[in-house]
């Protein structure tokens, strides 16, 4: 029987690496890296349309890999800070130097 830990590092391994849109998800975690950034930001960093980053942001919240945070009306999303080392597992940089 899986314990709980092992049954999360699958579904996280299931996102980056196995499942359709994986890629993009590694690089919308890439690109958070280096702070909290909005939808739009996002997009702008990871050269995808804005629609296809919000639908992948979204599965990122629903799995705990990404907090959301509300001021005002905009939303921003951060890289959850516990799960880094599960990221280092998947190859997800996570390399706290500014982007060059």
């Amino acid at each position: 029987m899986k314990n709980i830990d092992s049954d999360q590092n699958d579904e996280i391994e299931l996102l980056l690496s196995l499942s359709v849109g994986a890629a993009s998800r590694k690089k919308i975690l890439e690109s958070l890296i280096f702070g909290p950034k909005n939808c739009s930001q996002v997009a702008k960093a990871v050269n995808l349309q804005w629609w296809t980053v919000y639908r992948h942001l979204q599965i990122l919240v629903s799995k705990d890999l990404i907090c959301d945070l509300s001021m005002g009306r905009v939303k921003y999303y951060k890289i959850n800070p516990r799960l880094e080392e599960i990221l280092k597992k998947f190859s997800v940089s996570l390399e706290h130097s500014s982007p060059g």
